[in-house]
């Protein structure tokens, strides 16, 4: 998943984050922490999701539902990604919300 939000400053006016979706496996969101990746998707347990949320609360990260958020970009059926997310990013309408 691919976020992006205009209230934050910058050349193009948004802030594009990373969402790892992890579905239900608590080892890959917790590697994507240590990897780095600020935000998860988990929809595994909510022991697993608490367990995943103190992790990242120790390293300034996010656990969010594995729901797409509004606004979001989903490339995952996308046939040309990057262009889909420079469309998405464009318009923030694009294509690959449709």
């Amino acid at each position: 998943m691919f976020q992006g939000t205009s209230d934050t400053p910058g050349a193009t006016g948004i802030d594009p984050r990373a969402i790892v979706d992890c579905g239900q496996d608590g080892a890959l969101a917790h590697q994507a922490f240590v990897m780095g990746f600020g935000t998860v998707a988990f929809s595994g347990t909510k022991r697993m999701r608490d367990k995943l949320q103190a992790i990242a609360g120790k390293c300034g990260g996010t656990v969010v539902s594995a729901t797409i958020p509004k606004g979001a970009i989903d490339l995952v059926n996308s046939a040309d990604p990057e262009q889909d997310a420079r469309d998405g990013l464009a318009t923030r309408d694009g294509p690959a919300n449709k």
